[in-house]
């Protein structure tokens, strides 16, 4: 099975358990597992810890009603590439990190859960009511990293790191290096450097007010965050 088919398959499989759960419909804006097209052998994959609501986003007249009318195709366009989305995050990757860099237009965009919520908090209120889900969406993960094969992967968010970390799927998880915050709450950690099974992942924080939120720092940090992605990856 091709990594497109597979896809395809992941985003039907979702679907069907979010369609079949009350709680999760009730209570989430729907399932996107992916926010690119998918090809092996990528440079980058872009893992964040789960879609948000859709606040005017683009994709909620094409997803989820492309899946309610029984289409699973992949996304054609990729959020953090030139000209793709405009939320905050998908700003800060591809303007502040990236600078627009071409890697972003061969990248791989996914999350380590598929439920879009309007919070991370909101996500893992409902976790206990469908304990399928979250076993789906991780041992997806593992196959995509294994379909996918990156040289690097870029996750955001600490949970995100923790979800890795705390996951018996991959053998090994490494800290190689960690910065924490520039001032005040140093036990915070503001990026980190990590080998996955031998595989290069870099974790920063969500780059959101909640957690870096004074301005002079905010955007110091963000820097410190770009120049330490770029030069892990020289880019």
């Amino acid at each position: 099975m091709s990594i497109q088919d597979w896809g395809q398959d992941v985003q039907r499989q979702v679907y069907d358990i979010w369609d079949s759960n009350m709680e999760l419909r009730e209570s989430s804006d729907g399932v996107q597992p992916f926010t690119s097209p998918l090809q092996p052998d990528v440079p980058l994959m872009i893992m964040g810890y789960n879609p948000g609501a859709y606040s005017g986003s683009r994709d909620k007249p094409e997803m989820m009603e492309q899946f309610e009318n029984g289409v699973f195709d992949l996304p054609s366009e990729r959020d953090y590439a030139a000209g793709g989305a405009d939320y905050p995050v998908a700003r800060f990757i591809r303007e502040t990190i990236f600078q627009n860099h071409d890697i972003l237009t061969e990248s791989i965009e996914t999350n380590r859960y598929y439920l879009r919520t309007s919070g991370i908090g909101e996500h893992d209120t409902l976790r206990n009511e469908a304990p399928e889900y979250i076993d789906f969406c991780r041992d997806k993960t593992a196959e995509l990293i294994e379909r996918a094969d990156p040289d690097t992967i870029l996750a955001f968010g600490m949970r995100t790191h923790k979800s890795l970390r705390d996951d018996d799927r991959y053998d090994e998880y490494n800290i190689i290096r960690e910065q924490s915050r520039l001032q005040g709450d140093g036990n915070r950690t503001l990026f980190l450097e990590v080998t996955l099974d031998g595989r290069q992942v870099l974790v920063f924080t969500h780059p959101s007010p909640k957690n870096l939120p004074r301005v002079i720092e905010n955007e110091k940090e963000k820097e410190l965050i770009a120049e330490f992605i770029r030069g892990a990856m020289d880019i």
